[in-house]
């Protein structure tokens, strides 16, 4: 006899115009990440470690080369074992002489070599890689990026503790990139299900091109661990759209 619990994910954005009118629509299910699993135990033996969803961010680079129709997969690093967005870089910089223990195939780096910046890593995964400017002059492994971070937008919040509704509760203590934007976040736990809804507000998340962003992923962060992730086909968002991300985890 083999039991498992069905631990699953289902991802839907929407662009959603001032006339409160869905303009653009994508669903499908997403990947729980290898992190979530870590986050459980936590859950499950009451440590006292704040352990609950508390952030969401959209990101950039969840798409293939210049195609922004086409959503990132297994073979460009989209794995559960991922643990950070393709447009995110740690905050640490790295410096010639530094060996990182594993890196990914299209991870992130700020690197501090003859030509700083930002380099995406487009080789398979490596274990124990030195930086230097050979290495990271190889363009067969390394794309340079710019002097500027990718760009990502980023929502911070509390859980409610309650379904207050049958449509769900607000979260408390709302912090967002672009503050006083008006973005929230609704959250609801019906049987086995938590669904989690994200408004990005007209007025935010709007500056990757000045006016205009480009989102092709996103993730949900307990404790700065992925919990679930997801690429997708671009969205669109400037100040005439709100995007809605609905994001469901069921047990």
């Amino acid at each position: 006899m083999k039991d498992h619990i069905n631990f699953k994910g289902h991802f839907k954005i929407q662009a959603i115009d001032t006339a409160g009118e869905i303009v653009d629509e994508w669903e499908e299910d997403n990947l729980i990440m290898e992190d979530a699993r870590e986050t459980m135990s936590e859950l499950f033996s009451n440590l006292n470690t704040n352990t609950f969803i508390n952030k969401i961010t959209l990101g950039t680079l969840g798409h293939v080369g210049d195609s922004i129709v086409t959503a990132k997969g297994k073979e460009d690093g989209f794995v559960k074992e991922r643990d950070r967005l393709f447009s995110e870089a740690p905050a640490s910089i790295l410096n010639s002489s530094d060996i990182v223990a594993l890196i990914r195939k299209n991870d992130i780096f700020n690197i501090n070599v003859t030509t700083a910046g930002y380099y995406k890593y487009i080789g398979d995964d490596i274990t124990s890689y030195l930086i230097n400017d050979t290495n990271v002059g190889d363009t067969t492994l390394w794309e340079y990026l710019g002097a500027t971070a990718p760009y990502n937008y980023t929502i911070n919040f509390d859980l409610p503790g309650t379904n207050a509704s049958p449509t769900g509760t607000l979260a408390a203590s709302i912090t967002e990139d672009d503050v006083g934007a008006g973005s929230t976040v609704t959250v609801l736990q019906t049987g086995t299900s938590v669904k989690f809804t994200f408004d990005f507000a007209p007025n935010a998340g709007n500056l990757q091109n000045g006016t205009t962003s480009i989102f092709t992923e996103a993730a949900l962060y307990s404790n700065n661990r992925i919990f679930s992730m997801k690429t997708f086909k671009a969205k669109i968002k400037d100040s005439a759209i709100l995007l809605r991300i609905v994001w469901t985890i069921t047990f």
